[in-house]
């Protein structure tokens, strides 16, 4: 059996998540699976095995620093923008605050507390040369070693957070080509849902003027 569907139609299906259709097809198992197009995504992590979707997130570990980590809903993940104009990256915002950027350790770093693994933080000020490719979150194309092959972990992990001692998150990890899975890992993909990236307050610091249109699955 095949679908087909009027534009008026797509474009009914699509509004609520302020997007425009760009295909639709039908694969081995009869499934359908329509393609959109938004400037705002939240990034699902594909591949964590869960009874509960899970999305990326961050959680602030100490006075300025937040590591991303995933969390359950997609009503609390925060909405991400790529901008490649003047700084490759993916961000979120803080309205009239700050925009914070993902950023993943080089081959040569290491997180503190595992050593064997290679910390994500979404920070105020930064952001490492990622992109949002057709369907997924990519991994680092910058030097020291561009690795647009590496794969994004989530692993069951106790983090200190600040003064409250260790608690159990679900925190993200980077592991490069020719690098194991740790224990207690699990590979994912981000891959991106359609959000409404909404505008800014007036007077803000920064723009979405060159927020790139982004692939992802409608709302």
């Amino acid at each position: 059996m095949h679908y087909l569907y009027t534009i008026a139609g797509l474009a009914a299906l699509l509004s609520s998540a302020q997007a425009v259709p760009t295909q639709h097809s039908t694969n081995a198992n009869l499934e359908r699976e329509v393609a959109a197009q938004s400037k705002g995504v939240k990034l699902y992590a594909k591949g964590y095995s869960s009874a509960d979707r899970y999305y990326l997130n961050y959680q602030r570990i100490s006075q300025g620093v937040n590591i991303a980590v995933v969390t359950a809903g997609k009503d609390k993940a925060p909405v991400f923008w790529e901008d490649n104009i003047y700084k490759t990256g993916i961000f979120t915002d803080i309205p009239g605050v700050y925009p914070l950027g993902i950023t993943v350790q080089p081959v040569t770093e290491f997180d503190s507390q595992y050593p064997a693994e290679h910390d994500v933080s979404i920070n105020v000020g930064q952001s490492s040369w990622l992109a949002l490719d057709p369907g997924y979150l990519s991994g680092p194309y910058a030097p020291p070693r561009p690795d647009p092959e590496a794969q994004y972990l989530v692993c069951d992990r106790d983090v200190a957070l600040g003064g409250a001692g260790k608690v159990p998150l679900k925190v993200v990890r980077l592991k490069y080509t020719g690098e194991s899975v740790p224990a207690g890992c699990a590979v994912v993909e981000f891959t991106p849902e359609c959000a409404v990236l909404e505008d800014l307050p007036a007077g803000s610091s920064w723009n979405h003027d060159h927020a790139v249109t982004l692939t992802c699955s409608p709302l």
